[in-house]
């Protein structure tokens, strides 16, 4: 899907979370950011804070009109 490569000390080290209210636009974050290597979780509302805290994510994409 993707034409990009994470640097190789990314892979498999970076967290993402993905947060959004639209469960498609999730979906589709969460794929595409698996297939250039980078390991995801995600999370609907605000769920996130739990997972943000446990997780420490590297970076977090946020839907900031939820």
């Amino acid at each position: 899907m993707l034409d990009v490569e994470p640097p190789a000390q990314a892979l498999g080290v970076w967290k993402v979370l993905v947060v959004d209210d639209d469960k498609e636009i999730v979906a589709f974050l969460d794929e595409a950011i698996q297939e250039v290597g980078y390991r995801v979780r995600t999370a609907v509302n605000g769920r996130a804070l739990p997972i943000a805290r446990d997780e420490q994510p590297s970076v977090i994409l946020l839907d900031i009109h939820m």
